[in-house]
């Protein structure tokens, strides 16, 4: 018989974006493996993308799904509504004023009603575990305080590092200080921990000594397979014309900038291309970047799609000759890890990484899955593109090689977790 753990997702479908995707798989596939999750999160603000397909998918795995109201920013708008992707100087300060004001984000307004809601419900699943995943961070302090409630031992998953986040702003020592006493205490509470790469568990032993090596786990990104099986692969929209495809959204000093201008540049060098190679962009994007394009003259060498749906986007991927994957150079990117890496490795295409020296860089190398190159060279983005046109002009690309996709299949990853809940819960109760 299947036992019951709670898990606490802020970021939950209809919302879409990357911040789900990890999440719904789990869920989706861990009563396959000897426990039925119970999803704790938000009913349905205001959010920058919102998947009904990814909703369907839980629901249609039985998968138990709780709501409460929360007090957070994403409450200013209608319910289920759109939010537009504001201009970045705008998005920026707004986040930056956020994190001057909230602890340790503010998603912190849902802390009390999802406490409640998990103390309301005990009763009705008898849950042995609890489970959060983060960021935002105040799920993990949601998952601290229901644990102690409940007195069930509790297991962080850390999508992002929390201290050292890629996106993080503390103004004054004071605030990372602080952050530091909220992380502390949420890992102290931890009966383990689950990371989704090798830096981020470096960095927890690192900083918090009483940790043990095998207090916590890799358990890294991956793909679901489901996702990628159709019984015909889409056809390729012009067989003269190499689609080179992103997905996911920029943000920061994530950009797709040098990429338009190392386009720019190959057809400058060589007009006789001009037309042979189109970007494609599911995802949103940033008004200042379309204005890029129409100064570099690429208005019909790019293609914009804005938000799609996962199962739409991974045919969009298997439609395509290349996939792309930037990630900024700044502070902390080097140990980010960003799940469509690994989606790309379920479509099987090659891969063009502009990323700087971290995970990702290392994880294509190894895999050789594709090229890296840096991710504000232009020069050599161009390079990494015209090698792929030539191959793609010889009918040469090639596949990612199977041994790299095989160990990220998000079916194995849930049962290397479930596992873990094992492991957790055999010495809780013994």
């Amino acid at each position: 018989m299947n036992r019951n753990v709670l898990v606490i997702a802020y970021y939950f479908p209809p919302m879409g974006l990357s911040g789900v995707q990890r999440t719904v798989k789990f869920v989706k596939y861990l009563s396959n493996h000897g426990w039925d999750p119970v999803v704790l999160t938000v009913a349905p603000g205001g959010y920058y993308a919102y998947d009904e397909s990814l909703l369907r998918e839980v629901e249609d795995a039985g998968v138990e799904i709780v709501r409460t109201e929360s007090l957070d920013p994403t409450r200013l708008y209608k319910q289920g509504e759109a939010v537009k992707l504001p201009r970045e100087s705008v998005r920026k300060l707004m986040n930056r004023v956020s994190q001057t004001v909230f602890f340790p984000d503010n998603k912190i307004g849902w802390k009390k009603k999802a406490v409640q809601k998990a103390k309301a419900i005990r009763e009705n699943y008898n849950f042995e575990l609890v489970f959060s995943t983060a960021p935002p961070f105040t799920d993990h302090i949601i998952g601290r305080d229901v644990s102690r409630e409940l007195q069930i031992p509790l297991v962080l998953d850390y999508r992002d590092a929390w201290l050292d986040y890629q996106f993080a702003f503390y103004p004054t020592p004071l605030h990372r200080y602080i952050h530091f006493r909220l992380e502390n205490s949420c890992v102290r509470s931890a009966s383990r921990i689950v990371v989704v790469n090798r830096r981020i568990k470096i960095k927890l032993l690192e900083r918090y000594k009483y940790l043990h090596y095998n207090d916590v786990n890799i358990i890294p990104q991956g793909f679901d397979p489901a996702d990628f099986q159709v019984n015909e692969i889409p056809p390729l929209p012009d067989s003269h014309t190499m689609r080179v495809t992103h997905t996911g959204t920029f943000i920061e000093d994530i950009t797709p900038v040098p990429l338009l201008k190392a386009l720019a540049k190959i057809y400058n060098g060589n007009p006789k291309l001009k037309g042979r190679i189109k970007l494609t962009f599911a995802g949103l994007f940033r008004k200042e970047d379309e204005k890029v394009i129409r100064k570099l003259g690429l208005q019909n060498d790019v293609e914009l799609l804005g938000y799609i749906e996962h199962r739409k986007c991974t045919n969009l991927m298997m439609s395509s000759d290349v996939l792309y994957i930037t990630l900024g150079k700044k502070k902390n990117h080097d140990h980010h890890t960003t799940g469509k890496l690994y989606d790309y490795f379920g479509a099987r295409k090659p891969i063009l990484a502009a990323v700087p020296d971290g995970v990702v860089s290392q994880i294509v190398n190894e895999t050789q899955s594709g090229i890296v190159t840096d991710p504000e060279n232009v020069d050599e983005i161009a390079n990494g593109l015209l090698h792929y046109f030539e191959k793609f002009r010889r009918r040469e690309l090639q596949p990612v090689p199977e041994s790299a996709v095989e160990k990220y299949d998000r079916t194995k990853l849930t049962e290397e977790l479930a596992r873990i809940f094992n492991k957790v819960t055999e010495y809780a109760y013994t």
